[in-house]
């Protein structure tokens, strides 16, 4: 099935603002780590790019569900191209850390309602749940796919050009998807369909939720790999750094292997979501505990990169056929309040852990985490049967 013009603009728009989106953040995590030479402050700005999902997701999700999604989209990628431009600011040698954690706040801020309203998009310009699936996959992949581009350019590029080049490349970026998604035509007929709700029912209607069995088993099954995945950003900077001792040239290689991985993932979910059993999850995590034993005895730089590859390919994988599955278990009127309330107890997750991770790392080394993980998969698989027959669902 061909996607339609209007998932075609928001798959375009969605992969340009990522190709900046990713410039700046890998960029910044880098003048972060080596001003302080500490995972603990890496973790603690991963705290401020997430705790505003928490913060200001349950206000996002409404949002979308009443107002237009897109000229939310809009009005969220021009206001995040002005901050772009900002972080110039903290290239400076006497720049302040803290400036950078502040910016990144309010960008994460503004990201928290596009993201919600991204999300939720889908279903309102689409007509079939293949399409819903297909573009949602494709966005990750494109996602990842662009960030595989955007490694290179930044591995090669950064010796000759300073931060400064990144910054401006992220709001040209920004400023390009809003034009896209300007054309986006979301299909009246859906959303006359829909029950009108009121804010405060938006806020507070949470009943699909409570009520469908199926949707709280994957709503389990997806923070579950979310706490897995939390250390990516501290493995893609720290790890090279502090395992295999490399130069800054080498991390950007490293967090490309992420990319690679992960777009991988997506592509194979894009063409087989249907195919896929329900009992690969749980098969996919014991998979997943096998290559974190092999990470943790890695001594090799070029090992290490195949398997955090493999890593990353594995938990972008049950994410997004995770995040496919709720799509679908969801009904059209609630997509904004599922999406924002699955980000948000997300978001917790990671603000919660990364501090908890920083400070291992800093007392016992980054490797410290990986058994930690290999912990959690193999209690969560012990117990998955026990939670699927509370539910009276077959086990996933």
């Amino acid at each position: 099935m061909k996607i339609n013009r209007s998932g075609k603009f928001l798959i375009i728009a969605q992969s340009i603002s990522s190709l900046g989106d990713w410039f700046t953040f890998i960029t910044v995590g880098i003048i972060i780590y080596y001003q302080t030479k500490s995972a603990a402050n890496l973790a603690l700005w991963v705290v401020c790019t997430k705790l505003p999902y928490v913060v200001f997701n349950f206000l996002a999700g409404p949002l979308s569900d009443i107002f237009s999604k897109k000229m939310i989209m809009i009005s969220s990628d021009i206001l995040r191209a002005i901050l772009a431009c900002l972080f110039i600011l903290t290239i400076t040698p006497n720049s302040n850390i803290y400036l950078i954690y502040l910016l990144y706040f309010i960008r994460s801020t503004i990201s928290c309602f596009h993201k919600t309203a991204a999300k939720s998009i889908i279903v309102d310009i689409t007509s079939s749940d293949y399409e819903i699936s297909k573009i949602n996959s494709l966005n990750y992949a494109l996602w990842f796919i662009v960030s595989i581009i955007a490694g290179i350019v930044s591995t090669y590029f950064s010796t000759y050009f300073l931060p400064i080049f990144f910054f401006i490349a992220d709001a040209i970026t920004f400023i390009i998807s809003a034009t896209f998604t300007y054309f986006i035509k979301q299909k009246q007929h859906i959303r006359n369909n829909k029950k009108e709700l009121t804010f405060f029912e938006s806020i507070t209607d949470f009943k699909q939720i409570k009520k469908n069995h199926l949707l709280v088993s994957y709503l389990i099954d997806y923070f579950t790999v979310i706490f897995i995945s939390t250390p990516i950003v501290l493995f893609q900077i720290a790890l090279p750094s502090e395992m295999y001792h490399v130069s800054k040239k080498y991390i950007y290689i490293f967090a490309t292997a992420y990319s690679i991985g992960s777009a991988l993932a997506a592509i194979t979910i894009t063409f087989l979501f249907y195919k896929l059993k329900e009992t690969l999850i749980a098969k996919t995590l014991i998979v997943t505990s096998i290559v974190i034993i092999c990470m943790f005895f890695s001594k090799n730089y070029f090992h290490g990169i195949l398997l955090f590859g493999l890593f990353s390919y594995l938990t972008t994988f049950l994410t997004i056929i995770i995040e496919n599955k709720l799509i679908l278990a969801c009904s059209l009127n609630s997509q904004g309040r599922m999406n924002a309330f699955k980000t948000s107890m997300s978001m917790l997750i990671v603000v919660s852990v990364n501090p908890i991770f920083g400070t291992l790392s800093k007392q016992f080394g980054i490797q410290i985490i990986l058994p930690i993980l290999l912990i959690v998969i193999i209690t969560y698989v012990a117990i998955k049967p026990l939670i699927c027959k509370t539910l009276q669902l077959k086990s996933t």
